[in-house]
C-alpha cells in the first residue's frame, strides 16, 4: 500500500493556486465585487486548498455551494442573465 496524498495534494494545490490567481485578477478588474461563489464539482474538490490560500493571503469573501441542486440553479441563472444581456 502506498499513499497517493503526496502526489494528489501537490497537484490539487497547484490547481487551487491557478484558480486563486484567476480570482485575484477578476477581483482587481471588478473592484465592486462583494463575494465570489465557487460552484460545481471542481470547486468542491479544491475547496480546502482554496480556503487555505485565501486565509493565508487576501481573505476575499468566498463561498462554496455544498448542495448540488443549489449549484445547478446558480449556473442556470447565470446563463439566463448572460443570454438576456446578449439579446
Amino acid at each position: 500500500r502506498t499513499s497517493v496524498h503526496d502526489i494528489t495534494d501537490r497537484i490539487l494545490l497547484d490547481l487551487a493556486k491557478k484558480q486563486y490567481r484567476l480570482l485575484r485578477n477578476v477581483w482587481q478588474k471588478n473592484s465592486q465585487t462583494e463575494i465570489c461563489y465557487f460552484v460545481g464539482g471542481g470547486a468542491h474538490v479544491l475547496k480546502d486548498y482554496i480556503k487555505t490560500i485565501n486565509n493565508n493571503l487576501d481573505g476575499y469573501n468566498i463561498e462554496f455551494f455544498e448542495d448540488e441542486k443549489e449549484s445547478i440553479w446558480m449556473m442556470a441563472n447565470a446563463y439566463y442573465k448572460l443570454i438576456t444581456d446578449f439579446v
